[in-house]
């Protein structure tokens, strides 16, 4: 009920400067505006062409049972999240887009929920972008904005998560045949309840973002070079300081021989953590294989993530930095691990049973890069087992499946199941995670 009635709210206060619009030009003697035809799509009719209306309905209903970092019951939850976007064209070369965001969470039983789940209606993204980002030689986009990059594993929206992330930043971009180059400056937009999200101004967050597709047939070349800063931050073994952190690196993808596909990445860290040192590094591989089957278009993959650990209290800081990523089903569906102190041997198969019809499973194989570092989760918790004489986590089955009924809507649903390993069982209390969920995205 709250959903319908903050979207009646929003939709009416988008729609009131159109209308007042409409109005005076249908009024105005010798007015070139044109009314276009009724839609029978749900979409707004009589919409100028210089106005575009966008709206997303999400719904997820999830079940987390077993394994948690963070102390607290077993929760079945309902996440609910809604968009409504307004895109104005003044010029060819000039557009103004604003979307508002509504997300909720119902059966939430581990205290107040955190913002990333519940983030009552607020200013979710506006922007003026001058040219256009995606075919413009030259464009800029400025203000309040999502960032996602490469297979976004780095930098992200995190579009799992029931309020995405955002950036407040000035993005430059270049267009060529083959050659996109992004430069940015950002800072994080911290999701804040009652208040309206604000940018976290004291960590900054740069990059240079390059992409190269005719440098080799079918594959495409992604070097990059990322800054993040940020103030108060303790060391190991020092006083509070700053962060200076570099991360380098190049993502490689594309096909190879008939139909098989590929990629890897490649990162590097370095800089300093307060007075600490920061070495660390993390790799990506992955290979695609269609399988000599006729029916569902089956496609079997391997994989192997790692990402660096710290040893000890060495003023050195070894532990890989996710940066701001979608970690969402990278490392293992139910998301109980990121891309730190981690190491992930993974075989899965896709099949497509219908044109519209999406499955896949997958076996994750999990264990700590280093067991004297510790177990880490996508909200930077961490849990540690003092004198780990394992690092094994355990293995991990995943079950997906989807179904695109149309340009408007998609169903999917899923299951996964972690075995908890040596690690997990002397950390926490739990021999065993399940993760059950269905979800429903309709966009207009």
């Amino acid at each position: 009920m709250r959903i319908v009635i903050n979207f009646v709210g929003v939709l009416g206060c988008l729609l009131a400067p159109v209308a007042a619009y409409s109005q005076s030009a249908g009024q105005g003697a010798g007015s070139a505006a044109t009314v276009p035809e009724p839609t029978t799509s749900g979409e707004a009719a009589h919409m100028p062409d210089w106005l575009k209306l966008d709206l997303q309905v999400r719904g997820r209903l999830e079940s987390d049972i077993g394994f948690k970092t963070v102390k607290g019951v077993d929760d079945t939850e309902y996440e609910s999240r809604l968009r409504v976007g307004l895109g104005f064209e003044a010029a060819p070369w000039l557009h103004f887009y604003v979307q508002a965001q509504d997300a909720e969470v119902a059966g939430f039983n581990r205290g107040t929920p955190p913002a990333s789940l519940a983030d009552t209606m607020d200013f979710y993204q506006g922007y003026v972008e001058l040219g256009s980002i995606e075919n413009s030689p030259w464009s800029a986009r400025i203000g309040r904005q999502e960032l996602n990059y490469g297979e976004m594993r780095l930098i992200a929206s995190s579009p799992w998560s029931n309020s995405e992330r955002t950036f407040d930043a000035v993005r430059l971009r270049y267009n060529h045949p083959g050659v996109h180059l992004d430069w940015f400056a950002s800072a994080l937009v911290v999701q804040l309840q009652p208040r309206f999200d604000h940018p976290q101004l004291k960590n900054g967050f740069y990059g240079f973002y390059s992409s190269f597709d005719r440098l080799i047939r079918k594959v495409v070349v992604e070097p990059y070079v990322l800054w993040k800063v940020q103030d108060g931050v303790k060391g190991e073994l020092g006083p509070a300081g700053a962060e200076s952190e570099y991360t380098s690196g190049i993502r490689v993808a594309g096909s190879l021989i008939g139909r098989t596909t590929f990629s890897v990445e490649q990162a590097f860290q370095r800089g300093h953590y307060a007075e600490d040192r920061i070495s660390a590094w993390a790799g990506h591989y992955n290979v695609g294989v269609p399988l000599p089957v006729r029916v569902w278009a089956p496609r079997w993959f391997l994989e192997f993530n790692h990402a660096s650990g710290d040893n000890a209290k060495d003023g050195t800081r070894g532990t890989f930095d996710t940066l701001y990523p979608n970690n969402h089903d990278k490392y293992g569906l139910m998301d109980r691990f990121t891309w730190r102190n981690l190491n992930d041997a993974t075989t899965a198969a896709e099949f497509k049973p219908a044109k519209r019809w999406t499955s896949k499973v997958a076996f994750h194989y999990l264990w700590l890069a280093n067991k004297n570092d510790a177990i880490y989760t996508t909200s930077g918790v961490n849990v540690q087992w003092k004198g780990a004489t394992s690092s094994r986590l355990g293995p991990e089955l995943d079950l997906q499946t989807s179904y695109s009924f149309n340009r408007h809507l998609d169903i999917s649903g899923g299951y996964g199941r972690l075995w908890a390993g040596e690690y997990i069982r002397h950390a926490t209390s739990y021999t065993a995670s399940s993760y059950p969920y269905v979800m429903f995205l309709y966009k207009m």
